[in-house]
């Protein structure tokens, strides 16, 4: 395999530039190593910054990188969403995206296991959003939504612990796969919801309540599922050896005094054989499907991501 890494300069200003730029660069120094060199798998650490959201960071990645499947995360900062670091070569800041390109003889093989809870509520349609502000669930303020559920409080504007699983509608790029949304908070007054994601206007969305318990099923089930995946990819000439994990800290919060839930369930359910990197972060990327080799790379809440190599 040959690899090559890159970090940008300040996203700020022009981030989609910046993104280009720093994908470029990638490239670059990856084809300086060998001219036919093809990319078959793009790591980003990447920061949560005003100028762009983290969903738009991820497609205009995407865009740059022809379709290729992106594993990573935003960095975290124990939620106070402004002191993250991303590092690399000397170089650090709170607005830098690093990428890392793996070209050569590498399969990957990806989990995506959301957060999906017990206890599902009903099922409704934004039919009114900007970015990550809901405005209107089924034409009404998107207050009038959470108060149809007696257990979240009123007064209570913070909204962590509650996830939408959510359809995508109108998206050439989706492949009906859910993915997790997390509320952040309510605003009373105009009846907005902000969640740590984008969720599109006329996305379905399904609200559920999660606990530890939910955090520790969708573990087992993400690493057994990657065992799976894993035995059937392999083959005489090509055998797995590495497991890069992207958990969310929402999960790690759920998890209360458990907190060692799922780095236990990593080491009872993957074989000794496997090494294993995990850490926990403010939003995961991976992609939830790659078809006619183009993957659709999603932005994740609440998620379990596991690349392995």
């Amino acid at each position: 395999c040959l690899f090559s890494t890159a970090i940008s300069d300040s996203m700020e200003q022009d981030p989609k530039r910046r993104i280009a730029e720093t994908y470029d660069a990638a490239l670059t120094r990856l084809r300086a190593k060998n001219p036919s060199a093809v990319p078959a798998v793009v790591f980003c650490v990447a920061s949560i910054v005003q100028s762009i959201s983290s969903d738009e960071e991820l497609s205009t990645l995407s865009e740059f990188c022809g379709g290729l499947p992106v594993f990573g995360y935003m960095a975290a900062d124990d939620f106070e969403f402004s002191a993250q670091q991303v590092f690399l070569d000397g170089k650090n800041g709170g607005d830098l995206m690093a990428l890392l390109l793996i070209a050569g003889n590498v399969r990957p093989v990806f989990e995506v296991k959301n957060l999906a809870g017990s206890r599902p509520f009903s099922r409704r349609k934004v039919t009114k959003a900007h970015d990550n502000i809901i405005q209107e669930i089924d034409g009404k303020p998107g207050r009038e939504y959470l108060k149809d559920f007696p257990f979240i409080d009123e007064e209570n504007r913070i909204l962590w612990n509650y996830q939408f699983f959510v359809e995508m509608a109108g998206d050439e790029d989706n492949d009906g796969v859910p993915v997790s949304r997390a509320l952040n908070t309510c605003d009373m007054e105009n009846g907005e919801i902000s969640c740590f994601a984008n969720v599109p206007e006329n996305s379905y969305i399904t609200l559920m309540f999660c606990d530890d318990a939910d955090v520790i099923a969708s573990a087992e089930e993400a690493l057994k599922e990657l065992c799976a995946k894993i035995r059937s990819a392999e083959t005489d000439d090509y055998r797995y050896s590495t497991v890069f994990i992207a958990s969310c800290s929402l999960r790690n919060m759920f998890l209360a005094d458990r907190k060692d839930a799922e780095g236990t369930r990593v080491r009872e359910i993957v074989p000794p054989s496997l090494t294993v990197s995990g850490l926990y972060a403010f939003g995961e990327i991976a992609p939830t499907s790659i078809k006619n080799g183009r993957a659709v790379n999603r932005f994740h809440n609440a998620t379990m991501t596991i690349c392995a190599l």
